[in-house]
């Protein structure tokens, strides 16, 4: 779980980004067709945040404790993994114009 909620928490911030990597179906999900469905409901509000702009709110603290916050009441693991997945993201983009 904590391996997991890291990638994904290193993808989250770029959600606000059309092209991003959060939005491409994985190779399980080219295979099989009911977690293809799941993954393209799952991404749908998700596109919301494409009007916000990038490096907007999603590269904040505050989203960042927010998701943590979400991952940790489902399990423990997967919000420790989150916020170091998050946090891994935001260090490098703080650090570039």
């Amino acid at each position: 779980m904590l391996v997991a909620g890291a990638w994904l928490g290193s993808l989250l911030p770029d959600a606000d980004r059309a092209g991003s990597r959060i939005y491409r179906a994985r190779k399980l999900e080219r295979r099989v067709w009911p977690l293809r469905l799941v993954g393209w409901l799952a991404r749908i509000p998700l596109r919301l945040l494409i009007l916000l702009g990038h490096r907007g709110l999603t590269h904040s603290l505050l989203a960042c404790a927010g998701v943590a916050a979400l991952g940790w009441l489902l399990a423990p693991a997967l919000g420790a993994g989150l916020a170091l997945g998050y946090g891994s993201h935001l260090a490098p983009d703080a650090c570039t114009p």
